[in-house]
């Protein structure tokens, strides 16, 4: 079902050419080398509780453990090939610790706040064969009132028709 809304979405956006979804564990994909894969990958660790075993694989670590999305994408890389993830903040934080073991590098780390004042909720993480200054700040998205921030409306405003 993931991958039928996936594919109506890609038909309805710009980018309907070059972007094409596969239903297939990334283990089984085969593919040219990516200059760019980007993934949400699942999240968390087994353990907490949820409903459905379909939720439970795409939350949770059960079917695709983060040392085996990096192995695989390091796979499908191209040599200067970048892997993009989003992750809650200690699996990033995780993730950035194990990915020298693959060769991949962190060269970006963006703390994501959902809102001023809150905590820091995600990492969006940008990883390369290649090391190097590593980029780093933080992204709030939504002032206290509720508004996007200016650097959010920004950063979303060409995938949203209105803003």
């Amino acid at each position: 079902a993931a991958a039928a809304q996936a594919a109506e979405n890609v038909l309805a956006s710009p980018w309907s050419r070059r972007i094409h979804v596969h239903a297939l564990p990334i283990q089984a994909f085969e593919a040219e080398a990516y200059d760019l894969i980007v993934s949400n990958p699942p999240y968390f660790a087994p353990g907490q509780p949820v409903a459905g075993a379909a939720r439970q694989r795409a939350r949770h670590t059960v079917a695709l453990t983060h040392a085996e999305l990096l192995a695989q994408a390091l796979r499908l890389l191209a040599p200067g090939g970048r892997l993009a993830l989003i992750l809650p903040l200690q699996e990033g934080l995780a993730v950035q610790r194990l990915a020298p073991e693959y060769g991949l590098h962190c060269v970006e780390c963006w703390q994501v706040v959902p809102r001023e004042g809150k905590a820091v909720s995600r990492v969006l993480l940008l990883l390369s064969r290649e090391s190097g200054d590593k980029k780093a700040g933080t992204l709030t998205l939504y002032s206290a009132d509720n508004t996007r921030t200016a650097t959010f409306a920004h950063l979303v405003a060409p995938f949203y028709l209105k803003l």
